[in-house]
């Protein structure tokens, strides 16, 4: 008697089919790596150049008459 098969999906086909979704796994955890490389260093460079600007603005106010304390700017 021969036996009836308990898997649809031979062993072969089912390694096959995880190693596919594996592979697709980790190209999309690359892929979201690299995405978010892409946006974080054009932020840091944005937001270097804002911090650079603001200092030079610092650096000028020190400079007025009168602008040596700026401790209430806000006013």
């Amino acid at each position: 008697m021969s036996r009836p098969n308990s898997h649809p999906i031979s062993r072969r086909r089912w390694l096959a089919l995880l190693a596919i979704l594996v592979v697709g796994f980790a190209l999309a955890i690359v892929a979201a790596v690299v995405g978010w490389v892409g946006y974080l260093i054009p932020m840091a460079v944005l937001l270097g150049a804002g911090l650079v600007v603001l200092w030079l603005l610092v650096q000028l106010v020190k400079r007025l008459p009168g602008g040596h304390d700026i401790s209430d700017w806000w006013q």
